[in-house]
């Protein structure tokens, strides 16, 4: 058996930590068992540098503390039950709450490092600010430093219109003293090729949340490397390096929108290179973009991971490439 390619530097700093294991979630849709068979092997693989927490949603902590190991630690993204509307919402997040406390009580190894859920729309917008307020509250027996709220807005026109003033409030939630981080979730995809943003759409995003300074993740649709068409969903699907290609060039060269649309919607692997001088992004003459690994580790701190239903998929894509997995 050959061995495993070393990762590169800009492999490392691209790449390190950034898939959450969703294996629960379709289309791998698997039951807690093989689900937490999966990420304990995928822990003990070359490329766990590119493994982060393990989603799940907080309704199974009972059955995940039955399966635990004796000290078996994981390191856990909650999706909290959630509701249809801000007062649901907040309602259902303090009972949640509780549970994970009794949670981590039994379990004293495990961290719950993240939640992770649907934003309602009439908590988006103007709305932003007070809901936030509300939810820290929430959080004050937690560990308020280091817990990361992710809220999806989703993709509706008046998500969209709302979304400048939703990211604006969160960053000045974030510049308060004390409290959890919230953070943006944006989802990538799904089942249908109706899932799917547009690269403008994404674009469009990426410009929003770096220009608000807010931390954020993606879930779902990013199984492979670089943009291609697949007839499981009748559409082309994101690939997570244009993805976060393109956000290291948001962040870091301050990239146009044309540019960066170009970036996602790009089908060719060849235009991407990651190498011990960082990420390179051409497709020819006057179309070509360069960030070195510590621009990437910068952007990184913002761009915090990938919620994917699959470790294998994007490991073996990327070896596949010749991008380092071991």
């Amino acid at each position: 058996m050959s061995e495993p390619m070393l990762p590169t530097t800009g492999a490392r700093a691209l790449l390190s930590g950034l898939f959450d294991y969703a294996g629960l979630f379709p289309p791998a849709a698997l039951g807690l068992d093989d689900a937490l068979a999966e990420w304990r092997r995928h822990r003990d693989e070359p490329a766990r540098w590119m493994l982060g927490a393990f989603v799940l949603p907080v309704r199974l902590l009972p059955d995940l503390a039955e399966r635990l190991a004796p000290h078996e630690s994981i390191s856990l993204s909650l999706l909290p039950t959630g509701g249809p509307d801000a007062g649901l919402w907040l309602d259902a997040l303090h009972a949640d709450l509780r549970s994970i406390q009794a949670f981590l009580q039994s379990a004293p190894d495990c961290v719950a490092s993240s939640f992770e859920a649907r934003m309602p729309l009439d908590a988006q917008g103007d709305q932003t600010s007070d809901f936030l307020t509300r939810a820290a509250r929430l959080f004050r027996d937690f560990d308020k430093d280091r817990t990361t709220v992710y809220l999806e807005p989703g993709w509706s026109t008046e998500a969209l219109s709302r979304l400048p003033r939703t990211l604006q409030s969160i960053a000045e939630h974030n510049a308060q003293p004390g409290g959890p981080t919230f953070a943006a979730k944006l989802r990538m995809g799904g089942v249908t090729a109706d899932a799917f943003p547009s690269p403008e759409s994404l674009t469009d995003a990426l410009i929003a949340i770096r220009d608000a300074g807010v931390p954020f993740k993606c879930t779902a649709g990013l199984h492979h490397p670089v943009r291609a068409y697949h007839d499981s969903v009748g559409t082309e699907m994101h690939g997570f390096l244009n993805v976060f290609a393109a956000w290291t060039f948001a962040h870091a060269l301050d990239a146009d929108s044309d540019l960066l649309t170009r970036v996602l919607a790009t089908t060719d692997a060849d235009a991407f290179r990651v190498s011990e001088q960082g990420v390179a992004w051409c497709v020819g003459e006057g179309a070509s973009l360069h960030a070195s690994p510590d621009q990437i580790r910068t952007a990184r701190r913002w761009a915090q991971g990938i919620g994917s239903c699959s470790f294998d998929e994007p490991v073996a894509d990327l070896s596949a490439l010749g991008i380092a997995t071991g």
